[in-house]
């Protein structure tokens, strides 16, 4: 919308258009909460998709080679500008350091020169990092630079901070945090804590355990040993 001062105006006007029948809209809270408001004036049905933080949860049984392939490549694909993208990843104490070494290497056979719809998108993306580092995470892997313009270094943190923006706001570039739980029930919990439930995936080789947690997990869809952001994508 090249006019964004008169976006409500004009928004409103395309709502109360006795053409259209139901609004559907992708895009951020805020503005998907001032759709809602205004389609309501009308009594029109909305759709609304407002984004996500989806969770993969490592268990202490999974394939943590596979499990740090793919949630890599679930973080850090379309230069993680996808709603889907796994942003958190929940990792039982008991593999940790295992997990976090398999999971660096599997960034770095990433091969990418993807970059970020827009110069802003990619400055917005690196302050939510920086601003995460300043409240006291550390980076497992990566940094926040940008090169080419819009192309925010790959990155994976730890000791995130609740209060830090990174932790209940999408990004929306290569990044995602780490949390380390030591249970089961500690790992769905913290899953569950945030706004939203897109998606989300569990990692264990033992599917019968896998779906009792999905079970508690809150989200529209839950992949056993996949990537948040496909329901049939299939690794060898």
């Amino acid at each position: 919308m090249a006019d964004r001062p008169k976006g409500a105006e004009i928004t409103e006007a395309v709502i109360a258009h006795p053409a259209i029948r139901k609004i559907e809209f992708i895009g951020s809270a805020n503005v998907g909460r001032n759709i809602a408001i205004t389609a309501s004036k009308y009594l029109k049905p909305v759709m609304l998709e407002l984004g996500d933080q989806s969770p993969a949860v490592i268990l202490d049984d999974a394939d943590l080679q596979q499990a740090a392939k793919v949630v890599a490549e679930g973080t850090m694909k379309d230069h993680g500008q996808v709603c889907f993208s796994t942003e958190r990843i929940i990792v039982q104490s008991a593999v940790k350091h295992e997990f976090e070494g398999l999971l660096i290497e599997a960034i770095k056979g990433l091969k990418s020169e993807e970059m970020a719809v827009t110069t802003a998108s990619a400055e917005k993306a690196k302050s939510m990092i920086d601003e995460a580092v300043k409240d006291g995470a550390k980076f497992v892997y990566g940094g926040s630079d940008i090169t080419n313009h819009a192309t925010v270094t790959p990155s994976i943190l730890t000791d995130v901070k609740k209060s830090s923006t990174i932790s209940h706001e999408e990004a929306f570039g290569p990044t995602a945090f780490l949390t380390i739980v030591d249970t089961e029930d500690e790992a769905v919990e913290e899953a569950n804590s945030r706004l939203g439930g897109l998606s989300a995936a569990v990692w264990t080789k033992d599917h019968e355990r896998g779906v009792r947690l999905a079970k508690d997990l809150e989200f529209g869809q839950i992949q056993i040993n996949n990537m948040t952001i496909f329901a049939d994508r299939k690794y060898s």
